[in-house]
């Protein structure tokens, strides 16, 4: 009910949007996940496997931030560094698979959607 009540911007997605986006994000995420690290050796996924853990535990954290805490400015903050470390996978995927790295794009975009969301209802409420 409160996230109904919140002033959105006109073009917030519906929410039926948002389960089919994120649908299609998790498989493009897993198919990433599985191109980069079948292939390398231990000492090679430290760095992208701390990445992509990162991302995912931030990722996980927003949610409850914003729906349950209702603290938009802090997820807005989670956002951002969410952005950024979706980005920074991004580029540490592109290095060991091009699948990988192209997989992560819509994600990187959503991810900079999804600042820019936030950021208008904070800003709006």
């Amino acid at each position: 009910m409160w996230y109904q009540n919140l002033i959105k911007p006109e073009i917030t997605p519906p929410a039926t949007f948002f389960s089919i986006v994120w649908t299609i994000l998790y498989i493009f995420m897993a198919i990433s996940f599985v191109s980069v690290f079948s292939d390398l050796k231990f000492r090679e996924k430290i760095f992208p496997l701390s990445l992509f853990t990162i991302q995912l535990l931030l990722n996980i954290l927003w949610t409850p931030v914003f729906f349950i805490w209702h603290n938009i400015g802090l997820a807005l903050c989670i956002a951002i560094i969410l952005f950024i470390t979706v980005t920074m996978t991004t580029v540490s995927f592109f290095k060991y698979s091009k699948l990988a790295g192209f997989l992560f794009i819509p994600y990187m975009i959503w991810c900079a959607c999804a600042v820019w969301l936030n950021y208008k209802i904070l800003v709006l409420n």
